[in-house]
């Protein structure tokens, strides 16, 4: 009986390991299909999002896209998978299934690749690994305490996109700023209007001047 149980222990513990590093399966998705730029579409697609205990990488992704081009041009999760690939965003192996709730890490990783966030030495090097970008959104206060691997919520999803948002406004003002700075001061136009400057006059002329 001794040896049975101490059979079982390790095969318990595996499975209660296996049990934590589980993610949920989100059973009613929302629709991504809808045609970019329509309206309705995209309205319904944000308002679903507050009650979602967790988003679907599907959904994630769908909103990454119109965070970054201002809507979505793909109108499937396999065609969105295959854009993030071709831009760098996604790693080629990834193969995750589109209904499986999206980490934490993996949402801010597209959102730092979308904004053009590099980060520190770490994150650069892993070309914005899902958990330094955690970090980084974390430190700029983009994203919510939390680590990489926990699954994030509709509402911290709208939350985390507001953020960005404010960010990208914010940075392209400065970049505004710093170019303008930057630019030397322009040359002053000349007067076109203006008259040329009168000759003196000769010595002849100030007698007669003088006579009048």
């Amino acid at each position: 009986m001794y040896e049975f149980r101490s059979a079982l222990i390790p095969l318990s513990l595996g499975a209660l390991l296996l049990a934590g590093c589980s993610r949920t399966v989100v059973t009613n998705p929302l629709a991504t299909d809808y045609g970019a730029g329509d309206p309705d579409g995209e309205v319904a697609f944000w308002h679903s999002m507050p009650p979602r205990s967790a988003i679907t990488n599907n959904e994630g992704m769908h909103a990454i896209l119109i965070l970054s081009d201002g809507t979505d041009p793909t109108s499937s999760y396999e065609e969105r998978v295959a854009l993030l690939q071709e831009r760098g965003w996604l790693p080629e192996g990834f193969n995750e299934q589109p209904n499986l709730a999206m980490q934490r890490g993996r949402f801010a990783s597209l959102a730092a690749h979308a904004l053009g966030i590099d980060g520190g030495v770490m994150m650069r090097l892993t070309d914005k690994a899902p958990r330094y970008a955690t970090r980084e959104l974390e430190f700029l206060n983009l994203i919510g305490p939390g680590t990489e691997r926990e699954v994030l919520s509709g509402l911290e999803l709208l939350g985390t996109v507001a953020k960005l948002e404010d960010y990208r406004v914010r940075e392209e003002v400065l970049a505004a700023r710093a170019a303008e700075a930057a630019r030397p001061p322009a040359e002053a136009a000349p007067n076109e209007a203006s008259e040329p400057a009168a000759e003196p006059a000769t010595e002849g002329e100030d007698d007669e001047a003088a006579d009048a």
